[in-house]
């Protein structure tokens, strides 16, 4: 029971948050607005969150890029890459708002990191089951797509122009086909040469 009220007065801090950083610059939210907005005492917010920047993060993490949100049953790359992409787009607002304030640099490393998970599992469970690649060619492989769909998201966030990216992304792929495949098998030669060595 406890647990259980416990993670709701969590989820409405964030709720709080949301609400408010599509109000005002995140920068200007206080602790104050989000304990009045939510009828708590600011003990219950440091309770669940050391404290703004560390709430941000969680919002981030928990609510805009979740990674079990963002996992698909397809197999194919693209369909694991336009689902960060449509995260974004779903919540553009309030990610220009994070994004153009101090947690900057806090949203970047989350992007990062959370891209870099997807990719790794997309290639951990669809791909190195069929093809016999090195740790190392796989770990290339990651951070390539990692960088490609970070570098994009991070484009579209600084334009002034806000561009379909959804569009661009897909684009993307279309005129990229077969350079996975053939990436993956330049790796399994590379990796059965090393091995004959």
């Amino acid at each position: 029971m406890f647990r259980k009220m416990t993670a709701k007065l969590r989820s409405a801090i964030q709720e709080s948050f949301l609400k408010l950083a599509l109000r005002k610059p995140v920068d200007r939210i206080t602790v104050k607005e989000i304990v009045e907005d939510c009828d708590i005492n600011r003990n219950s917010f440091y309770y669940h969150f050391e404290d703004l920047p560390d709430l941000i993060e969680k919002v981030v993490k928990e609510r805009i890029l979740n990674i079990e949100q963002l996992k698909v049953d397809n197999q194919s790359l693209e369909d694991y890459s336009l689902a960060v992409v449509q995260a974004m787009i779903n919540n553009q607002e309030l990610i220009r708002n994070i994004y153009n304030s101090k947690s900057r640099a806090l949203f970047e490393r989350k992007l990062y990191t959370i891209t870099g998970k997807l990719v790794r599992e997309f290639l951990e469970t669809r791909i190195v089951p069929k093809y016999d690649i090195g740790l190392a060619d796989q770990e290339t492989i990651v951070r390539f797509y990692r960088n490609v769909l970070t570098g994009y998201v991070l484009e579209w966030l600084n334009s002034p122009v806000h561009d379909d990216l959804n569009t661009q992304f897909k684009r993307v792929f279309i005129l990229r086909k077969g350079f996975f495949e053939r990436m993956l098998e330049r790796a399994v030669i590379e990796h059965r040469t090393a091995k004959k060595r």
